[in-house]
């Protein structure tokens, strides 16, 4: 009896021992979706945006100015999310449907978008789920 408990012991440590290990759920990066208002080019002289981004789209890589940037679903901020990739060059590589990476790639300097699409922290990649031209900014009475 004692050497079967000594045994049956022995099997549910050696189980514990190979069972695979899990990484704390706080490190798994979870899905963001992300909203980004702006418009393709350079900036104005003398003015500066919420970011200054460069785009991968297809083949072609452009400059879009970030006017905002909000996460609508996931546990970070537009502004973190831009703070991560500033670094790097491009910043985002777009991917999705090709109609929506070619609104990207083929908007003319001067377009307003508004860019929707999902990311992780630490990614440099934008999962395109809809691009929208946005209407011109209207001017603030003085």
């Amino acid at each position: 009896m004692q050497q079967s408990v000594r045994l049956l012991a022995l099997v549910l440590l050696a189980s514990w021992c190979l069972l695979p290990s899990r990484a704390p759920a706080a490190t798994v990066q979870r899905l963001n979706t992300l909203r980004l208002d702006g418009y393709v080019g350079d900036p104005p002289p003398n003015r500066h945006e919420r970011a200054d981004l460069m785009l991968r789209a297809g083949q072609r890589e452009l400059r879009f100015q970030v006017t905002e940037a909000r996460v609508i679903k996931g546990n970070s901020t537009g502004a973190i999310i831009l703070r991560e990739v500033r670094r790097f060059r491009p910043n985002f590589t777009l991917r999705g449907p090709a109609e929506l990476v070619a609104k990207v790639a083929d908007a003319p300097l001067g377009a307003r978008l508004r860019l929707f699409g999902t990311t992780r922290l630490g990614e440099r990649t934008l999962s395109l789920m809809s691009v929208e031209p946005l209407p011109e900014p209207t001017a603030r009475p003085r």
